[in-house]
């Protein structure tokens, strides 16, 4: 007959009606979730070797490494410049004044301040275990010891 619509196989006697309809929503949901579900599966599964290929990346295992030089460095010049800005305060004359005196204290307080903001830093990235402390040098200490600050 002519305008009759009529779909055979799986799901029989698809005549249009509400309840075929029902049924194929239903139906294009449930493979939907499978779907959904094979997709977040695989990708859990999947998930160490990504993990694996994003530490092992040779672009970061030399950053890391670099990381870790280039912050030691950096106390190490810090504390340079906390010895002569302590020698400086030090050697003031008797006669200097007090805003003279306060500029080189606040000066020195600000190295204190950055070396302990660096020293937490290389710190914290030691301590996170694999990841960071294999691409620690060998010769970089595995802490750096925090120090008070000598403002007299």
């Amino acid at each position: 007959m002519r305008g009759e619509f009529r779909i055979e196989g799986p799901i029989r006697d698809f005549d249009g009606s509400t309840w075929a309809w029902v049924k194929v929503a239903l139906l294009v949901i449930l493979l939907g979730f499978i779907a959904t579900g094979g997709y977040y599966g695989i990708r859990l599964v999947c998930a160490p070797a990504a993990v694996v290929d994003r530490v092992a990346d040779p672009d970061r295992v030399i950053a890391s490494y670099e990381w870790f030089y280039e912050r030691y460095n950096r106390v190490q010049s810090i504390d340079r410049q906390i010895s002569s800005a302590l020698q400086a305060l030090r050697g003031l004359p008797a006669d200097a004044t007090a805003r003279e005196r306060d500029r080189l204290r606040a000066n020195l307080n600000g190295l204190c301040q950055l070396r302990a903001e660096l020293v937490g830093d290389y710190n914290a990235r030691a301590q996170m275990g694999m990841t960071r402390d294999l691409f620690r040098g060998s010769d970089l200490p595995e802490q750096i010891a925090y120090a008070e600050c000598p403002i007299p």
